[in-house]
């Protein structure tokens, strides 16, 4: 097990990580993945402020890598419904990403 990130972030082998720190390193942490070519998984919030969480996935989307931010029950049946529901109903706009 490697204890140094910066160790991880430059072994060729890794090609994808997982974020799950307190949320004050996110930023710093997940920008040097994604630099680094890494695909990234990261805890809920993204970031702390708005302009550093859209810088990420400004660069993600230049890096051509995937950043997926971990959301409690996002994918559970029950809220998948939920959504299914809404949409189709008109109470909540498919413009909303659903």
């Amino acid at each position: 097990m490697e204890t140094d990130y910066f160790q991880v972030l430059r072994n060729e082998k890794i090609k994808g990580i997982v974020i799950a720190t307190p949320a004050v390193f996110h930023y710093f942490m997940v920008r040097k993945a994604l630099l680094a070519g890494m695909d990234t998984f990261v805890e809920k919030p993204l970031a702390l402020v708005v302009k550093e969480g859209r810088e990420l996935v400004e660069l993600a989307e230049g890096k051509g890598r995937i950043l997926m931010v971990g959301h409690l029950m996002e994918y559970h049946p029950a809220v998948e419904k939920l959504k299914d529901l809404c949409v189709l109903s008109g109470l909540l706009p498919s413009i909303l990403g659903f």
